[in-house]
């Protein structure tokens, strides 16, 4: 299993509808990629910012080229997400997943 790593923030008053934007634009579109095992949506606040770091699971790096494409280690953002997004990431990490409890 592949872990893909993202980090992006937006103002505090934007957290809201970021989550809402992940929640479904994100996940309708990570659902239809074969090889996709879940994701997770870590949320802070920063100061006037809220830091999201998005953890999504796949089952190897062909179901992210499937999701990413040919540049996989490019961050995929579109949508209202770059409304709100104030910045982010632009490159993501990957990590196999050593251990789950």
């Amino acid at each position: 299993m592949v872990v893909r790593m993202w980090r992006g923030w937006t103002r505090v008053e934007d957290a809201d509808r970021y989550e809402r934007h992940y929640r479904s634009e994100v996940l309708s579109r990570l659902r239809r990629v074969p090889g996709f095992r879940g994701a997770r949506l870590l949320r802070r606040e920063v100061g006037e910012e809220t830091e999201f770091v998005s953890l999504t699971l796949f089952e190897d790096l062909g179901a992210i080229r499937a999701f990413a494409g040919k540049e996989y280690d490019t961050a995929v953002i579109g949508g209202e997400g770059r409304q709100v997004l104030v910045r982010y990431d632009a490159r993501v990490r990957h990590y196999d997943l050593a251990f789950e409890g």
